[in-house]
């Protein structure tokens, strides 16, 4: 699981720009490399449909992701809690920091700085 976080991590700057997130047709396909292991493992995440969990309209990947976006923020349903726990802020500065969970352990997402980069003319 650490690595599929390390994917949305990767991705989602990508798509949270639009108005509705994600887009209905999203699918996203990304390589999985761990460490000392020479293997490349490839994976992908599909947009389902969406759904309404406690007034929230809530998108479903891969038919057990739950994951929604609101002001900047991502959030996905983490069932050991039994609640939503943010996994992004993209309205953080440099000096902010946040914990992720993940199943019984977590670690802290800490911004350092912030940039943009300008990959085939567009500006990420």
């Amino acid at each position: 699981m650490r690595i599929i976080l390390i994917f949305w991590f990767a991705i989602y700057p990508c798509f949270l720009q639009a108005q509705n997130w994600p887009a209905k047709d999203a699918e996203w396909h990304y390589e999985i490399g761990a460490f000392l292991d020479p293997g490349i493992n490839y994976d992908s995440f599909k947009y389902e449909r969406d759904t309404l969990i406690n007034g929230d309209t809530v998108s479903i990947l891969n038919n057990d992701l739950l994951v929604y976006a609101d002001s900047g923020k991502v959030y996905y349903y983490l069932e050991s809690i039994n609640s939503f726990t943010l996994l992004y802020d993209f309205n953080a500065i440099a000096g902010e920091s946040w914990i992720v969970q993940q199943f019984n352990d977590s670690f802290r997402i800490s911004v350092d700085s912030l940039g943009v980069e300008n990959v085939n003319g567009r500006n990420l």
